[in-house]
């Protein structure tokens, strides 16, 4: 994977971060993009003498910023090879006590952000490409109490499906990660049904997102959807 670059967009914590630390391990270029309320206390740092990378501040739904921050990563490095989307958030109580606003941050945060993000990122990639989106097993399992979340989730399972038959004749990929539990949703607040120590860690995660991404270049296989949770199965 040398010489390949990576943006990341949401890594500012949880399967971001890690996704991005692991990129810079495999021997990627990697531009971390984080949310400006995470930058800098919770951004990675990006450690390693030797592979080049960088970290941005953008607010996700600026579609200035995002535009701007997908040229400079084209810039630095050439292109863009891989593109992972690992943003989101939830509010997790019952649906008719959500607010207005808490059900459009939800959405906007896990769907429109992940369109502006591949809708221009794609012009700096080139056959070859990968786009990955971080989804949930929420897009397949409901959860009560967690509505505008999973709505969010099964609408980014559609927008990767449509983006990926519009994107096959220029040879770029897209992928759809949907993991079970990770301990990344004990900062929206945990079900009580919910067993902390059945989550995935996002370090464990990130290694799969690597994985995944080493297959890419080959186009042997393309790896359209993968599921990936726990041995133990669902969480309750």
């Amino acid at each position: 994977m040398n010489h390949r670059t990576a943006v990341i967009v949401g890594a500012g914590h949880g399967v971001g971060r890690e996704t991005a630390l692991a990129m810079v391990r495999a021997g990627m270029n990697v531009v971390a993009v984080c949310a400006n309320n995470t930058v800098p206390a919770k951004a990675p740092a990006l450690p390693h003498r030797e592979i080049a990378h960088a970290t941005l501040a953008c607010d996700f739904l600026d579609e200035a910023a995002i535009t701007e921050a997908m040229r400079l990563a084209a810039d630095r490095y050439g292109s863009i090879d891989v593109l992972v989307n690992a943003v989101g958030g939830a509010v997790p109580r019952p649906f008719e006590q959500l607010s207005l606003d808490e059900w459009e941050t939800q959405i906007h945060t896990g769907l429109t952000a992940v369109f502006l993000a591949c809708k221009h990122a794609v012009g700096h990639m080139r056959k070859g490409g990968l786009i990955v989106n971080v989804a949930s097993m929420a897009a397949k399992e409901p959860y009560a109490n967690w509505s505008a979340y999973v709505a969010a989730r099964h609408g980014l399972l559609g927008f990767s499906a449509t983006i990926r038959e519009e994107l096959r004749g220029r040879g770029i990929a897209v992928t759809v990660i949907t993991p079970g539990a990770t301990d990344g949703l004990l900062e929206f607040g945990q079900p009580e049904e919910w067993d902390s120590a059945r989550m995935l860690s996002s370090r464990q995660l990130a290694d799969v997102i690597v994985q995944t991404v080493q297959l890419a270049p080959h186009a042997v296989v393309v790896v359209e959807e993968l599921c990936v949770r726990n041995p133990t199965g669902r969480m309750k």
